[in-house]
């Protein structure tokens, strides 16, 4: 009994930490992609507005 109780707990550890890699991974994703389009979109800006000196 105490085997199958051991293999249950082993599934459920195993899928918690998977859950929480995948989780983990597309936070940093999604935050990696967010700062780099805030980037883009400053540098833009500030070209765009370098090139036109009228702003």
């Amino acid at each position: 009994m105490s085997l199958l109780f051991t293999l249950a707990d082993t599934k459920t550890l195993t899928l918690t930490l998977t859950l929480t890699l995948t989780l983990t991974l597309t936070l940093t994703l999604t935050l990696t992609l967010t700062l780099t389009l805030t980037l883009t979109l400053t540098l833009t800006l500030n070209a765009d507005a370098d090139a036109d000196p009228k702003r």
